[in-house]
């Protein structure tokens, strides 16, 4: 995390991790982007964190997947979502690299032209 921002990551399948969240969204009758950040407790435990009702910064990220998050929910809104888990490749990481780069715009004028 750098900020807040993931920075690198694994997708794990975490089959406690994914009924845990299952159980959150169906009892809370959710659907569409929804991110769901949960943390392990001292007792090897998931817990809630936070959700946020919106495509998460790190959807980009499944794009390695060959997810594409604001597609399928944009497609949810007309069918029901058919994904094969078989298709996903778990254990696929992702690094993002970020660089400044600073520029100085030159005028019409700077440049010669008129």
């Amino acid at each position: 995390m750098n900020n807040g921002i993931s920075v690198q990551g694994s997708f794990v399948k975490n089959e406690q991790v994914i009924a845990y969240c299952d159980q959150i969204i169906r009892s809370l009758h959710l659907s569409g982007p929804i991110g769901l950040q949960v943390k392990e407790n001292n007792n090897g435990e998931y817990r809630l964190l936070e959700i946020n009702p919106r495509i998460q910064g790190t959807s980009v990220a499944a794009l390695g997947l060959d997810i594409n998050l604001p597609a399928l929910a944009v497609e949810q809104e007309y069918d029901p979502l058919n994904i094969d888990p078989t298709s996903i490749a778990w254990g696929t990481s992702f690094v993002r690299y970020y660089q400044e780069a600073f520029y100085k715009q030159q005028s019409p004028a700077d440049q010669g032209l008129r």
